[in-house]
């Protein structure tokens, strides 16, 4: 029978490895734990033992558990909770059996690599936190598993730990600037930030940007639209470019939040940029001055005090476009299709100008053409009549010249009668609309008269029945005090009430 449990247990084993999940009950027999493995042992009475393999074991009424391995690499370290509440922090490269007889948990972490000076963390310490120092010394010597590292690498370790560990090590919170591989020690924890965003829009995301290594580098931008309500309560966007650098540390780290801070600073530069701007100013013509006004840094007190309040300068700001919301948006619409249709009918007119013109000077030239040939034809065929026809000749050229005149001066005539009806409809497009805005204001105004009417007459009648309300309820309570059963008063009037009364008192 021990044979063939020998021989079962060596089938069963395998070549992989076994880990936590594996639990047995032995009544009799044997386990073979492989190099690479590690197992507890608890025997019939309880008591508990660790085996890190190769090797072979013989178990009677015992139960056997195999341990999960962790591992830390150069860069990474060990968080090891352990039963009597102590955390241990060992950094790698090392390897540390998980055994719940000695262990809560054990879990691997990435150190935090700071590439450059610019780079920094803000590390927590809690010096009687009941944590103990990364020192794998400290550890059993039963569940550690030491990996063989190059001693010049271990020391360019261990001299990076020491300078960012060393310093100021009873405060409570300090900075650690890069570069450099942070692992923490023995109760420090890192600091996440977390801020806002816009993802540039008008709206303010909290905690949408969270963040453990803080950049100091100059070069910061924050792009959004900001939403700006003019005095008569139009509202218009305004995409903006914000260039800043960060000038103090400290104020940024003592800032919970600087993005939030700025953007409600934002928000009030822009309340009072907005009291100053009505929605008359936004056309067109005038979109210049306000990006102008939108671009310069007096423009916005309150987002550069509560820059240099979180640690930060405002360098500049740049607005790349205007966005129209509602009323504002279908003004812009009407002008920009009513400037394209006044282009698109000049266009016209100017090309019929232009086509009469050219009909005008080609009949011109055949004219001449037409003349010069007449005449060619007349003094080959009449040389003996020079003189009559060099003088009808001069007659003709008279009279066409008479009429030229006269063509011309009627289509002078006709150019000027265009240009005073084209001028005439422009005066009357603008008349038009003139007169439109005209009658929507006046409707507009008179909607608002009867608005206003109607409600000073429904807060009328509402304050004449209350009135009534306070009069009815001040009678009732006088002819409660006066000691009327109100009940009677008010089911049969007020006979049946006073004769109620004490001694019969009448009113």
């Amino acid at each position: 029978k021990l044979s063939k449990l020998i021989h079962q247990d060596f089938k069963t084993m395998g070549v992989t490895f076994r880990s936590g999940g594996y639990i047995k009950h032995v009544l009799l027999g044997g386990r073979t734990i492989k190099d690479g493995e590690a197992a507890a042992i608890w025997n019939i009475k309880g008591v508990h033992r660790q085996i890190i393999g190769p090797r072979r074991v013989w178990l009677f009424q015992s139960t056997i558990r195999f341990l999960t391995r962790h591992k830390a690499e150069s860069h990474q370290y060990l968080r090891v909770a352990h039963r009597n509440g102590k955390v241990q922090f060992v950094t790698g490269p090392i390897s540390i059996y998980e055994n719940p007889a000695l262990h809560d948990a054990i879990s691997a972490h990435n150190g935090i690599r700071l590439h450059s000076s610019s780079e920094c963390i803000v590390v927590y310490s809690d010096v009687g936190g009941g944590m103990m120092h990364e020192n794998s010394e400290n550890l059993s010597s039963s569940t550690i598993v030491k990996t063989a590292v190059p001693k010049e690498t271990q020391n360019k370790d261990e001299a990076k730990t020491s300078a960012s560990f060393q310093s100021n090590s009873s405060n409570t919170k300090r900075v650690v600037c890069g570069p450099i591989l942070f692992m923490p020690a023995g109760g420090e924890s890192v600091h996440e930030f977390s801020w806002s965003g816009t993802n540039g829009t008008a709206d303010l995301v909290r905690d949408t940007n969270k963040f453990r290594v803080l950049h100091t580098d100059a070069n910061r931008s924050w792009s959004l639209t900001l939403t700006v309500t003019t005095s008569d309560s139009s509202t218009f966007g305004a995409k903006l470019g914000i260039y800043y650098c960060m000038n103090s540390l400290n104020k940024c780290i003592a800032t919970t939040d600087p993005i939030a801070k700025m953007h409600d600073g934002l928000r009030a530069d822009a309340q009072s940029f907005g009291n100053t701007l009505s929605s008359e100013i936004l056309h067109a013509k005038s979109q210049e001055e306000v990006t102008r006004r939108l671009a310069q840094l007096e423009t916005y007190p309150f987002l550069q005090a509560a820059a240099d309040a979180c640690g930060f300068v405002i360098n500049s700001i740049r607005v790349t476009g205007l966005v129209y919301f509602g009323a504002l948006q279908k003004q812009a619409d009407m002008e920009q299709t009513m400037a394209a249709k006044l282009r698109g009918e000049l266009a016209e007119k100017k090309q019929r100008r232009e086509l009469q013109e050219l009909e005008l000077e080609d009949h011109r030239k055949n004219i001449e053409k037409e003349a010069e040939l007449e005449r060619l034809r007349e003094v080959s065929s009449q040389a003996d009549m020079e003189g009559k026809i060099a003088t009808k000749l001069r007659n003709n050229l008279a009279e066409k010249k008479v009429m030229r005149e006269l063509q011309e001066q009627e289509i002078e005539d006709r150019r000027r009668q265009i240009e005073q009806e084209a001028e005439i409809q422009r005066l009357q497009i603008s008349i038009n609309e003139q007169l439109d805005i005209e009658r929507h204001v006046y409707r507009e105004a008179a909607l608002q008269r009867t608005l206003s009417l109607e409600a000073k007459q429904v807060e009328a009648r509402r304050e004449v029945k209350k009135e009534k309300d306070a009069n009815v309820i001040e009678f009732l309570k006088d002819m409660n005090e006066a000691g009327v059963d109100l009940s009677n008063f008010m089911c049969f009037g007020k006979e049946s009430a006073f004769k109620l009364l004490p001694g019969n008192l009448v009113e």
